[in-house]
């Protein structure tokens, strides 16, 4: 009896014991005792790495050689062609100079060497030629339309040496009063009879045959006068003298 009553009790456990096996076998999942384990390993990225090492300007620096100097401007020196005449007839200039003619006059003129080195060509009215000297020298020149229209530049140093007299004649010219043009201006005639104007400078001095100071409107036509004209500007006048007759 006894015997029946423990194979009973038995008989239950076991079939309890394996009624609940699965359900806590689903619920704990799979268990490996023992047995190698696998890592996996992470991904590993490579990338690369740029450097800019820091720019620096430094401003351009120019360094003249021993001994240099700026150029400075070649002067310039301006010479009048009229019709029949230049003025000044003659110009004394340091080598370097750049001498310019304009044709003041109303017909074609030329500024031509005389012993070939340049030729001008035509040069219209108001337009103007100009030749740079740089060697020391005498250059005479004449206009090939007008063969007594002649010229001289005289290249040296200081200057060429010039005289102060010479440069007070090229300044200087005789001719015939013809007329005046209010009290700022007047009209007069070369030797060859051609006319042109000029106009007086403000401090202007009129000097009659008396030797006196005078106006400008009271001289009379045909009268002899030397007119001295400003320095550079050969249209305005900064003295007129009356001549005496001889």
């Amino acid at each position: 009896m006894r015997f029946h009553y423990v194979l009973t009790v038995l008989f239950i456990g076991s079939f309890a014991l394996l009624s609940l096996t699965p359900e806590q076998a689903q619920g704990c999942g799979p268990r490996f005792y023992g047995g190698p384990v696998y890592y996996q390993p992470m991904p590993v990225y490579y990338g690369y790495s740029y450097y800019c090492p820091p720019v620096y300007y430094h401003p351009r620096v120019y360094y003249a050689p021993p001994g240099y100097s700026p150029m400075r401007p070649a002067p310039t020196v301006t010479v009048g062609a009229y019709d029949d005449y230049f003025r000044p007839k003659t110009v004394n200039v340091q080598p370097g100079t750049t001498v310019r003619w304009v044709n003041n006059g109303k017909h074609i003129h030329t500024v031509t060497s005389k012993d070939g080195r340049w030729d001008s060509g035509d040069i219209p009215p108001g337009a103007s030629y100009t030749v740079t000297f740089q060697r020391p020298g005498t250059y005479p020149y004449y206009c090939r339309h007008h063969m007594q229209m002649e010229g001289t530049v005289v290249v040296g140093p200081g200057g060429g040496g010039g005289s102060g007299a010479s440069d007070k004649a090229d300044n200087t010219h005789v001719g015939t009063f013809v007329s005046a043009k209010g009290t700022t201006g007047f009209t007069m005639a070369d030797k060859d009879g051609k006319e042109h104007s000029h106009t007086l400078a403000p401090d202007a001095k009129v000097i009659g045959p008396d030797g006196k100071e005078s106006k400008i409107d009271a001289l009379k036509k045909g009268q002899t006068i030397r007119v001295t004209t400003k320095e550079g500007d050969l249209k305005t006048a900064t003295k007129v003298e009356v001549l005496k007759k001889e």
